[in-house]
């Protein structure tokens, strides 16, 4: 499997392009959709937990009470992963990964991203000129 977001201004038209095929609204901007997820595993040892330099609380997800790590995936119009990326503990919140994510700094840095174009996430994302967000309440 070939995970690698669209670098070339053709590549990234091309993943707008195929999200406007499926709007009803011909939004021709988007990217990519990003989303986060708790990926399970099991409560660390004693020895998992020297070497990786925290405790099971770092790990827990109080809102889903298990213990996970925080995985971040981008998307294209057909569904395929383009970013997978796995940087904090479950107990992390999706806005924190987010903010602290590698995507996020590749999509801040000029020239990433092509003006006009963005992704898509839930209201765990801000709005800015590299993500769209929901609106609360417009209707």
């Amino acid at each position: 499997m070939n995970i690698t977001f669209p670098e070339t201004y053709h590549d990234q038209i091309e993943c707008a392009q195929g999200f406007k095929v499926k709007s009803r609204m011909d939004i021709d901007c988007c990217v990519g959709c990003i989303d986060e997820m708790l990926f399970w595993i099991n409560q660390p040892s004693a020895k998992d937990q020297k070497v990786i330099g925290f405790g099971p609380t770092k790990v827990f997800c109080g809102r889903k009470k298990k213990f996970g790590l925080n995985m971040m995936g981008v998307c294209d119009s057909q569904r395929r992963v383009i970013w997978v990326e796995v940087n904090m503990p479950g107990a992390a919140s999706d806005f924190y990964a987010f903010d602290k994510s590698v995507v996020k700094q590749k999509l801040k840095a000029t020239g990433f991203l092509f003006p006009g174009l963005c992704l898509f996430g839930d209201s765990a994302c801000v709005n800015s000129t590299y993500m769209c967000t929901p609106w609360r309440n417009v209707c």
